[in-house]
């Protein structure tokens, strides 16, 4: 949608005005000075030094000519609506600016001053105000407190930074987002030290406007970004960037995130930085791992990571071979690679046998050791490198080759043709440089070949691991149940008791135990002509949502005699421990033998509600053994949860056992995660805790259930 004003098109959709603003024909600074010690000196300087090939206006009410350019006074004077404003003066005066170029039409501006949100106050209502502005009559903004943005092939360098002094712009095919405007430059910085080029670059700011997601879908059209690297401190449009996220995914656009807020004093540096929510980050962790993003975990990791995605064609499969010339380094990388959870090809019998000519059966495995061959081949030779990366490189279960650079003897030409090899194997053959001055011709080689390289061992695991990462299956979308046909929930605030919750459980389809609520002697009288088998017996109050810290529960109880005991035991123990819990009686059910895990959800303020399974009973919070995953879940995404805990083992049949009705309990999670889709305005969390799954082809039972429900309800 547009809006025209003084024969300019004043950008309303947000995605148009991103396009703008990253290639705009024309620009003015309404700050613009020649004092590269301030932020318009040095924005200024770098559109002239970097070339910006579109037309330039600088604004300063004291000058009449700027860098050899005319300068203006105000908006107001400039001899055309420019495409973008760049405001780089405080918060008062850049106010002032921005609704001068609401009045001239002009498209979109970049503010980077800072003093607004982030600074609390005065900060605070201007902020709001440049928002109103931008929503009613434009322009569009980046930040404010962001440092601008750069597009390294048009020669756009928008942007505040001493980096944009150190040189051209080299460029390449990651495009990043950064709220963080001295990080991306930090990013940009290092990156250019070792030779790693860019397409865009964003400083986001505060976001008061535009956000993460309109820049994302640029890059995702532009066919010069084959990789993306985001630097995030809140997600402002959670369901958009999910959206964007999985179209990313589908179209083999790989997305890096480096997301801050792990700690609790990440979060609050979050908060104070841009003023905004950073979010639960166990959930934020799993959104971004169901919609296929890389997280990392440090500023070398993105640009690694997302310099290799470009470079590497996409992996087959998930298995990768290493082959270093060190022992050691073999088994340094061995250790990182099972602790990053990075799998190792097995070599089958087409490699063993190609292997079989240059090392004794005994001595092949992976990672192999260059310095392990036969009696008589000459080590570290360069041809006895080509034959062994070749010769493993004919087993199909290989999908991708770390080759290990060592300081051994004509390494630079064993490299030359490791490079001509892997121009030719079309799957990825990454290098890791872990060598001084003496191998520098042989890094130069792998540099200029566009191979991988990554100096450090870690490091470099952790890049092997983001490229296996693209080539993992993902679970199908597919959901078990319609969406809502949830019944109503029963009205009220609070917690439900345990026998309500599972009976709205059991009206929703979900497999519940048989039991019975007894409020009298008479009654459990009944229960034990009704039960014949050990039964369990629980206190039943909304009050007592952890029954066994006040002695609420009783396992195994038989007959009539010990089930009347119990009986008196539960209220007694629960009238002491909770004198003002309001008791609706004891919970009577069959007893169960099988598998314990739990299921549960919450809602999240920003993702909504998520689903999350582990190891059940009271262990799930000792051991932490949980996956979790966005609601609504397909079968097959419950089954990709349930493999992922370290505990899957027992579920599995773990040392002979038999195993559990895994499929039952993946269709059980399914069916629950549309469940708590349905009800997200109403409910807060649900914990099914524990379930039982009894042995395979016999199902599952809810044997304890939790529902808490939210104010909305």
């Amino acid at each position: 949608m547009f809006m025209f004003n003084n024969h300019s098109i004043v950008a309303r959709d947000r995605v148009e005005a991103a396009r703008l603003l990253l290639n705009p024909a024309s620009i003015a600074i309404a700050g613009a000075t020649e004092d590269r010690g301030k932020f318009g000196g040095r924005l200024c300087g770098a559109l002239v030094d970097h070339g910006y090939p579109g037309r330039l206006y600088p604004i300063n009410l004291r000058r009449k000519e700027l860098l050899g350019r005319p300068a203006y006074p105000d908006i107001t004077s400039l001899p055309e609506t420019p495409d973008v404003v760049v405001i780089v003066l405080p918060p008062a005066q850049a106010q002032a600016a921005l609704e001068a170029s609401a009045a001239r039409g002009v498209p979109a501006a970049i503010v980077v001053a800072s003093g607004f949100a982030e600074a609390g106050g005065e900060g605070e209502a201007y902020q709001e105000t440049f928002a109103r502005i931008a929503r009613t009559t434009g322009p569009r903004l980046v930040g404010p407190n962001c440092l601008g943005i750069v597009n390294t092939i048009d020669r756009v360098a928008a942007c505040a930074t001493v980096v944009l002094d150190r040189g051209p712009m080299l460029q390449g095919g990651i495009s990043m987002v950064s709220h963080s405007g001295a990080l991306l430059m930090t990013v940009m910085n290092r990156a250019q030290d070792q030779e790693i080029g860019f397409r865009y670059l964003v400083s986001g700011g505060n976001e008061v406007d535009l956000d993460v997601c309109d820049f994302l879908e640029v890059f995702l059209e532009d066919a010069e970004t084959r990789a993306i690297a985001l630097f995030l401190e809140h997600i402002r449009r959670p369901a958009r960037f999910r959206e964007l996220a999985l179209q990313a995914r589908e179209i083999g656009k790989p997305i890096v995130a480096l997301k801050v807020g792990r700690s609790e004093a990440g979060v609050r540096a979050a908060r104070s930085h841009t003023a905004a929510i950073a979010g639960d980050d166990a959930v934020v962790d799993a959104v971004l791992r169901a919609d296929g993003i890389i997280r990392v975990g440090s500023l070398e990791s993105l640009v690694a990571v997302a310099h290799a995605l470009v470079l590497a064609p996409r992996p087959w499969g998930q298995k990768i071979f290493i082959i270093s010339g060190s022992g050691g380094a073999c088994g340094l990388l061995a250790d990182l690679a099972s602790e990053a959870g990075v799998q190792l090809s097995q070599v089958g019998a087409e490699g063993r046998a190609a292997l079989g000519k240059l090392y004794a059966p005994d001595a092949i495995q992976n990672p192999l050791d260059l310095g392990g061959m036969r009696a008589g081949i000459p080590l570290f030779h360069p041809d006895s490198v080509d034959a062994c990366v070749k010769a493993v490189a004919c087993d199909p279960s290989v999908d991708a080759m770390l080759i290990g650079l060592m300081t051994q003897p004509d390494s630079a030409e064993s490299m030359r043709q490791v490079v001509a090899f892997a121009k030719e194997w079309q799957k990825p053959v990454i290098v890791y440089g872990g060598v001084g001055s003496v191998g520098l011709e042989a890094l130069d080689i792998v540099r200029e070949a566009g191979l991988p390289l990554v100096p450090d061992a870690e490091q470099c695991i952790k890049v092997a691991g983001a490229l296996m990462h693209q080539a993992a299956p993902f679970p199908k979308q597919g959901l078990a149940r319609l969406l809502g046909a949830t019944p109503p929930l029963p009205m009220g605030e609070g917690a439900l008791a345990e026998f309500e919750s599972k009976r709205f459980l059991a009206e929703c389809g979900l497999p519940v135990p048989e039991e019975m609520l007894v409020r009298s002697a008479e009654e459990v009288e009944a229960a034990s002509n009704r039960f014949a088998g050990p039964v369990a017996m629980k206190i039943a109050s909304r009050d007592i949502p952890h029954k066994t810290e006040v002695r609420g529960v009783e396992l195994g109880v038989a007959g009539r005699n010990q089930m009347l005991a119990a009986y008196e035991r539960i209220l007694r123990n629960a009238r002491a421990a909770r004198p003002q819990a309001l008791i609706e009686g004891v919970l009577i059910q069959e007893m169960l033998r099988g598998v314990e895990v739990i299921v549960g959800s919450k809602r999240d303020p920003q993702f909504g509600p998520v689903v999350l399974v582990g190891l059940g009973g009271v262990f799930v919070e000792l051991l932490r053994d949980v996956a979790m995953r966005p609601a609504p879940l397909s079968v097959e995404e419950a089954h990709d949860m349930l493999v992922r805990l370290k505990g899957y083992p027992l579920l599995d049949g773990f040392r002979g056992a038999e195993p559990a009705d895994v499929p039952a309990l993946a269709e059980m999670m399914a069916s629950f995660s549309c469940l708590v889709y349905d009800l997200a305005d109403q409910v807060d969390e649900i914990d099914l805790n524990p379930v039982v799954v009894l042995p395979k082809g016999q199902g599952v039972r809810v044997v304890d259930a939790l529902i808490i429900r939210g104010s909305s309800s």
